[in-house]
């Protein structure tokens, strides 16, 4: 899923900052969701390796 991070270059510039502000409000929803998923399964996993030594 390809994300971008900016605003729509034919954009008016009376927008150009609230188009900016909504790019960045989904990027960083994105990273947070990406991050906490991620430390979701790192979590996940470190407890399956000391639940089931291998």
């Amino acid at each position: 899923m390809a994300l971008q991070c900016g605003a729509n270059s034919g954009s008016s510039r009376s927008n150009h900052s609230v188009l900016a502000f909504t790019a960045f409000n989904n990027c960083v929803s994105w990273v947070l969701a990406t991050g906490q998923t991620s430390w979701f399964y790192l979590y996940g996993a470190t407890i399956v390796r000391y639940q089931f030594p291998s």
